[in-house]
């Protein structure tokens, strides 16, 4: 059994009966884990810069999901390394956002084989 947050499971819930539950994945992922937004000293403007790039004047939560797919893209194409460099992305907190997401989503497949009953 995976422990999690309260809000965090409500937010995968939800996610799930809206069927946006990928982003939700990411969003709850990366809220349990460092930051994956790095701000090196000297770098603040450009770390500044790339992190608006995903963002797009939204919110931060939407600059993780756009942070997170780019990266996905990028592991498939086993540059992931090359990509959290560009971005100042940290590459230990975007293997772990994509090891938690996996664990999240077999949540919803044991839920659906569960005879527990759960209440929100």
């Amino acid at each position: 059994m995976l422990t999690m947050e309260p809000k965090f499971g409500k937010m995968l819930l939800v996610g799930a009966i809206f069927n946006c539950l990928d982003p939700v994945l990411t969003i709850v992922s990366g809220l349990s884990v460092r930051d994956p937004f790095l701000t090196p000293f000297d770098k603040e403007d450009l770390a500044d810069a790339a992190k608006s790039q995903f963002s797009r004047d939204h919110s931060d939560h939407l600059a993780l999901v756009r942070a997170y797919e780019g990266w996905k893209v990028a592991e498939r194409d086993f540059a992931g390394y090359d990509y959290c460099w560009k971005n100042f992305l940290s590459a230990q907190s975007m293997k772990a956002i994509d090891s938690l997401r996996k664990e999240f989503y077999s949540l919803k497949a044991s839920a659906y084989t569960s005879h527990t009953h759960i209440y929100i």
